[in-house]
């Protein structure tokens, strides 16, 4: 099939420090501790949400360079090359149509909270 799969350390999952591999009720209790709220809270030793979206941020940036590196710009092309029309209608084309008629797909697995922060950075940020 051709397939290609990476395996990269941005995507790895938020570091919970001191209470990492404990119980979710502990870290809430920890939080309800330092008065702060549970979705913000970082434990000590712990990853800030800031921090994870940074690496979110860097693994996008990552991502798209590779694959623009691989998959848009060939020899005789140059980026401004590559600019694409909107289609006339938003019905028009397909999702699978690609850049320059070549197909391409991502599929990115990584993990529950490192997921929430790049979901919330997607909805409130792009």
């Amino acid at each position: 099939l051709g397939l290609q799969m990476v395996c990269d350390p941005l995507l790895k999952e938020k570091s919970f420090g001191i209470a990492e591999g404990g119980r979710v009720e502990d870290v809430k209790e920890m939080a309800k501790a330092a008065g702060e709220s549970f979705p913000d809270f970082t434990p000590p030793e712990g990853e800030s949400q800031e921090q994870v979206k940074e690496r979110v941020k860097m693994f996008l940036e990552k991502m798209l360079q590779q694959i623009g590196a691989e998959h848009w710009v060939t020899k005789s092309q140059t980026v401004d090359s590559l600019s694409v029309s909107p289609p006339s209608s938003p019905v028009e084309g397909r999702a699978d149509d690609g850049v320059k008629d070549i197909p391409l797909h991502a599929l990115v697995v990584t993990h529950g909270a490192y997921m929430c922060v790049a979901v919330r950075y997607f909805v409130k940020e792009l």
